[in-house]
């Protein structure tokens, strides 16, 4: 899928404020600097998904499976554009 040249990879802009948040709360892990990333995958051909409202009230309409907040923004994001989610949290998948 990724390797598809038609086929371009999104990123969203919840990921990076995740990685913000949790790492302002010294969390193991999350010591990935997010301007650094953020620019590492718009020079690898990434685009930059905004947060849209659209993709905000779309979590209301999200079952109660998964309570981790930037996941059920990442899977309504998904929903709301009709975008196939690549995710290692199983839960979520």
């Amino acid at each position: 899928m990724l390797e598809d040249p038609a086929q371009i990879p999104l990123f969203s802009v919840a990921s990076l404020w995740e990685l913000v948040i949790k790492a302002g709360l010294n969390r193991a892990g999350f010591d990935v600097q997010p301007a650094l990333l953020r620019r590492a995958l718009l020079d690898a051909g990434w685009q930059e998904l905004p947060l849209l409202t659209n993709h905000v009230t779309a979590v209301a309409d999200l079952p109660l499976l998964h309570r981790d907040p930037f996941d059920r923004l990442l899977l309504a994001q998904a929903k709301a554009e009709a975008m196939l989610l690549i995710t290692a949290d199983q839960q979520l998948a």
